[in-house]
């Protein structure tokens, strides 16, 4: 297993497919399901290594003979380990749950989220993102504590599919949801009825959460959507309209916020940004 760990490693550095600095300890093939990096699944008879724009497949792992050679014009490149790299189809690879199972435990530095297969990996967030979304933590606990109708949650795990798996900023829940609505890991496994994102700065990352994160809480149930935007002091709010999220309004520092999905709930928005 060393020497196949060994061989696998020199082959993917020859093709650049890993950087030398990366960690390769859970390239181990003994009860590798999953590698973190590229996806590297393990049959009885087979290891695949998927990449975006690659895909490497091996009957038998071997220990090369010798450094890989290959010609940069070649399409297909088999190396001495008996593995071939051949150019695939973009997107071809479905990321799971099982997925996230085996990623690297950074100390919380890394978010990742699956959405229709796809995974999305963000850093840590600004300080002010965070304290936007405890601010609204803060709120909707105090209401909830008061009511006994529901609970927030900051950042949870919410899987609605075994490929659509979030982690948003801030969740509420009501209890008969709740009740039934937990897994073994304290997992969400229901839509709450509330979702909350903050933006994080970046086109991509606003993307991400006015269009694709949009799209799947309107798939999945959800009741109503915040995001918040916490440079520009704005809070969007997206009701259930119709079977989709639909946005009804943008507030403004100087307003308040209501929910008739939280009766009595009030806060001013100039708060959530303190």
């Amino acid at each position: 297993a060393a020497k196949a760990t060994l061989a696998l490693k020199s082959a993917l550095y020859c093709l650049r497919l890993l950087p030398m600095k990366y960690s390769y300890h859970s390239l181990s093939f003994q009860s590798l399901t999953t590698c973190p990096v590229f996806g590297v699944h393990r049959t009885s008879r087979a290891i695949e290594i998927q990449k975006p724009g690659f895909f490497a497949h091996s009957q038998f792992l071997k220990a090369p003979r010798r450094t890989p050679v290959f010609s940069p014009h070649e399409r297909s490149i088999t190396l001495e380990l008996s593995t071939t790299v051949i150019p695939m189809v973009p997107n071809s690879l479905r990321w799971t749950t099982r997925d996230l199972d085996v990623m690297p435990d950074d100390g919380g530095w890394k978010r990742y989220e699956i959405i229709d297969g796809e995974l999305f990996v963000t850093r840590a967030p600004h300080i002010r993102h965070q304290a936007s979304g405890g601010h609204i933590y803060v709120e909707l606990a105090i209401w909830s504590r008061t009511t006994q109708l529901g609970e927030p949650f900051q950042t949870p795990g919410v899987i609605f599919t075994p490929t659509d798996a979030v982690i948003p900023d801030v969740v509420w829940i009501s209890r008969n949801r709740l009740a039934n609505g937990v897994d073994e890991a304290g997992h969400l496994v229901v839509a709450p009825e509330l979702m909350v994102e903050i933006l994080s700065p970046g086109a991509i990352n606003e993307q991400r959460d006015r269009e694709v994160k949009l799209k799947l809480y309107s798939r999945h149930g959800v009741q109503e959507y915040w995001i918040v935007n916490w440079q520009l002091k704005t809070l969007e709010i997206y009701r259930r309209t119709n079977a989709q999220l639909q946005l009804v309004t943008t507030l403004l520092e100087s307003d308040t916020l209501t929910s008739p999905l939280l009766p009595g709930f009030s806060t001013a928005i100039a708060q959530i940004f303190t």
